[in-house]
């Protein structure tokens, strides 16, 4: 198959773009087919570029800049955060390590004080000394389940 051609199909395409027609220009687009096909796509492509820069609406300078000014310190803190929140989940971990070591290590008191204890007040001789590091694993003990959702809570906000 040929493609038609015709002498004056560049004309007809800068004359369909700046919308400057000489009659006699407007008068052969009219008659020729191919002509009056470049006519209408060029006339076409630049009702389409029109409404293509109509549509882009670019953003205040100003603003872009405020936003990348705002995204930059946000990012700074963040490195600068991270350290600390490092050591805030490495102190958890340690600190429930060490509770539950402790819990270990007094395993067999706190078994033989649960089998002794009763619904009343404890039974001690009177001048009897205090076994604190029992106390201490005691109260660690009943603080392990809020340390353990404390490291939890730490490390999910990731």
């Amino acid at each position: 198959m040929k493609l038609a051609q015709c002498v004056h199909e560049e004309e007809v395409a800068r004359a369909a773009q700046s919308g400057d027609w000489p009659a006699a220009l407007r008068a052969h687009a009219d008659e020729c087919p191919v002509c009056s096909e470049v006519a209408l796509v060029s006339s076409f492509l630049q009702c389409e570029a029109e409404s293509a820069r109509a549509d882009a609406v670019l953003p205040d300078a100003g603003r872009i800049w405020r936003k990348a000014q705002l995204a930059s310190k946000q990012a700074a803190a963040e490195r600068a955060l991270r350290p600390i929140a490092l050591m805030e989940r490495l102190t958890l971990a340690c600190a429930v390590l060490v509770f539950g070591a402790a819990f270990l290590w007094n395993w067999p008191r706190i078994i033989a004080w649960l089998g002794r204890a009763t619904l009343g007040p404890p039974k001690m001789p009177v001048g009897a000394p205090l076994n604190l590091p029992f106390l201490v694993a005691t109260g660690l003990l009943l603080l392990l389940p809020l340390l353990l959702f404390g490291l939890y809570v730490s490390w999910s906000e990731e």
